[in-house]
């Protein structure tokens, strides 16, 4: 009988067996790649959005990528993505993206580097984040439309925050609590 690669049993990858098959680099991804079937539909300017993340300690988070949905942005004057911890502390923030269409054209992968990389403390769930101030913000791919009973369990997995940002919180900010977002994003570090 074969014996698996240890890559498989999860020890160092943050999702174990959907990281085999994940773009190269990525050492955590909200969900498998192959599950961002559906757009996230639109999303409100200034909102901040986060899905979780499982992440290994000892992980050196320094970059965030999110896959831009069906809708490009236009008309943006700011956006960052972030790494939250457990406790919604942002731990890496990306540069503010002030260009008026950063997250355009639609249907592609856009990778933004941490304005410093964050090595993870413990083994579990991080949160990766998105927010765009644009008359019209983009969508993301990932997996639209969860059941309720899924999307409200205790320690919300999915869900917006911070409302009305025009500049990205800075590190050691606590974000304020999650509230349930019915979908997820497909996004993932490296």
């Amino acid at each position: 009988m074969a014996t698996m690669p240890s890559a498989v049993s999860g020890a160092g990858t943050g999702a174990g067996l959907s990281l085999l098959v994940a773009p190269a680099g990525a050492t955590g991804e909200t969900i498998p790649f192959r599950q961002a079937y559906s757009d996230s539909g639109g999303l409100i300017s200034g909102t901040l959005y986060c899905a979780s993340v499982p992440l290994p300690s000892g992980t050196v988070v320094s970059n965030l990528t999110f896959v831009i949905g069906n809708t490009a942005e236009a008309g943006g004057t700011h956006g960052a993505y972030l790494l939250l911890d457990n406790t919604r502390t942002v731990r890496a923030v990306s540069a503010d993206q002030v260009g008026a269409t950063t997250w355009s054209p639609a249907n592609v992968p856009l990778t933004l580097p941490m304005a410093a990389p964050f090595t993870t403390t413990y083994t579990g769930r991080y949160y990766v984040c998105v927010y765009v101030t644009a008359t019209t913000p983009p969508s993301f791919a990932g997996a639209n439309t969860i059941l309720a009973g899924v999307s409200g369990l205790a320690g919300i997995l999915v869900g917006t925050s911070n409302v009305g940002l025009t500049t990205p919180p800075t590190v050691g900010t606590v974000v304020n609590a999650l509230t349930a977002f019915n979908g997820d994003f497909y996004a993932y570090a490296s």
